[in-house]
């Protein structure tokens, strides 16, 4: 009985040590369902993360892709810290009577606080369907503090705030670990 005990007590730690990287996520489905009935022509997604610190970027991000062919301009922010979904382009170029995107005449511009501006102009050759499209912003030295400075600053801010996360894991981790020890473990009986 005793063995039964500490095996299921093991995987109950187990399991909440395992699902606690999960629970720690942001929370929010990343491919959220268009809001039309009718699937995705064309959309780009992905995450944009400091090139030094590959950390998401929680700041308003603004995004600009122009289809040089048609002269369409699609501007939209990111949709969620660290990642972003474009409008539909293929839909909205094919709405305008031509029927497929060509990817070589489009450009994506991406401006955020603090950063260098980027622009990517060869994009990925697939021209229907999710597109993910990946950036790593490098900062703007000429933005307030230097690159070094900032990136010591936020190393220390992110140690102290990991530990916070470690301490508060391993708590949940106690508190389950209690609750299924007092669940496991046969209650005295109080009548004499």
């Amino acid at each position: 009985m005793q063995r039964l005990l500490t095996r299921r007590f093991a995987a109950t730690v187990g399991l909440t040590l395992a699902l606690g990287t999960t629970v720690w996520g942001n929370g929010e489905e990343f491919f959220t369902p268009a809001p039309t009935d009718r699937p995705p022509d064309l959309v780009y997604t992905g995450q944009i993360r400091d090139k030094t610190t590959r950390r998401p970027i929680n700041d308003v991000i603004y995004f600009l892709i122009t289809d040089k062919r048609s002269g369409l301009d699609f501007p939209f922010v990111n949709d969620m810290p660290g990642h972003y979904r474009s409008p539909d382009i293929g839909a909205s170029v094919r709405d305008l009577g031509r029927v497929q995107v060509d990817p070589s005449q489009l450009e994506i511009q991406v401006a955020v606080s603090g950063y260098k501006t980027q622009t990517i102009s060869t994009l990925p050759r697939k021209s229907s369907g999710l597109v993910a499209v990946d950036f790593r912003m490098e900062r703007d030295p000429a933005f307030g503090v230097p690159a070094s400075g900032r990136l010591e600053e936020s190393a220390t801010a992110g140690g102290s705030r990991n530990w916070g996360l470690i301490g508060l894991g391993g708590l949940f981790a106690a508190i389950i670990a209690a609750l299924a020890a007092r669940t496991l473990i046969p209650r005295q009986s109080t009548a004499r």
